[in-house]
């Protein structure tokens, strides 16, 4: 029988001459896996090693790594960013299920300094984002992989920064943006996974919003993106801004209410006009102080001059 060691707040295993870690019980943020213990390099994250760590938000892993196991960080549901080895390694079932934080996942080659780029999408008809390629990296589009796009044949780090892996995000994307909002209902409900106090019209609105977020993460993160595709992003947050029919958009922005991305975006996507600018406020209230001003400067400088004192009485 195999019985694990101990060294800090890690379990682990030795296997020849190979480390597994099998296990954490510390209570830090952010961690850094050790590349050897007892001089024996750290090979491998085993199976449910992290599972259900609410206080992890970082973790990196060294370059010693090249496995990990089935549900290694499930269920992690706070952690934000991940740091692997721009290497390829064999990657288990469910790796990141439910990590429903996450934003990053990093490749880094050994001594390079981790990057992210979070953009501004060029909204000019010719807008070419090949001249921004070495300013940008994708380690958003790979962080929000295992969140939303249940496609972990693009768990793959190593390939991230390839325009093949960037076509192939794409298409997953786009499948995701044009399958009906009710797909995947009938399905839920009759084999339970779907929360049964969801209404089918909960269940869509979910899904649309899903796709919003999906659709401004990619214009913020403008990675190789095509004219063609760029446009159809552009038409759906458009066509789901306030005063719409459906207003995901704009509910997701609130959602991420005090993230200076997320409002930038709302207007260079041209989401905030001279028709819906009184409600959007209005649906602000007392919240988010930051956003209620950018618009407000937003509409004074390319809307109909604002009366002073339409200013004077919004409610901050």
């Amino acid at each position: 029988m195999k019985y694990d060691k101990r060294q800090g707040d890690f379990t682990y295993r030795i296997t020849g001459e190979m480390i597994a870690i099998t296990g954490y019980d510390g209570r830090e943020s952010e961690i850094e896996i050790p590349a050897f213990i007892e001089g024996k390099p750290v090979n491998k994250i085993g199976k449910k090693a992290f599972l259900s760590r609410k206080n992890l938000l970082k973790i990196t892993l060294p370059g010693t790594i090249e496995v990990l196991e089935e549900w290694a960080f499930a269920n992690c549901s706070n952690l934000q960013k991940v740091v692997l080895p721009k290497k390829k390694m064999e990657f288990g079932k469910g790796i990141f299920s439910r990590c429903d934080s996450l934003q990053e996942i990093c490749a880094v080659t050994e001594g390079e300094k981790e990057t992210a780029y979070r953009g501004k999408v060029a909204v000019n008809s010719d807008g070419n984002v090949e001249n921004l390629q070495n300013n940008l990296h994708p380690w958003t589009l790979l962080g929000v992989v295992p969140v939303l796009m249940n496609a972990e044949y693009l768990l793959t780090p190593w390939e991230a920064e390839e325009t093949q892996w960037i076509e192939k995000w794409d298409a997953r994307m786009l499948n995701i943006l044009n399958a009906e909002d009710d797909e995947g209902y009938s399905k839920e409900v009759l084999c339970g996974e779907e929360d049964l106090s969801a209404s089918y019209e909960e269940f869509v609105e979910k899904k649309r919003q899903m796709k919003a977020q999906l659709a401004f993460i990619r214009l913020m993160n403008p990675y190789g993106l095509r004219e063609e595709i760029k446009k159809q992003l552009l038409s759906y947050v458009r066509e789901h801004t306030r005063g719409c029919e459906s207003e995901a958009a704009w509910e997701v922005v609130k959602r991420h209410g005090d993230e200076k991305a997320y409002f930038e975006i709302f207007t260079e996507t041209g989401c905030m006009t001279e028709e819906n600018f009184d409600a959007v406020l209005e649906d602000l209230g007392q919240y988010h102080a930051e956003m209620k001003a950018f618009f407000i400067r937003y509409k004074e400088k390319n809307m109909k001059k604002q009366d002073f004192f339409d200013t004077l009485s919004l409610d901050f």
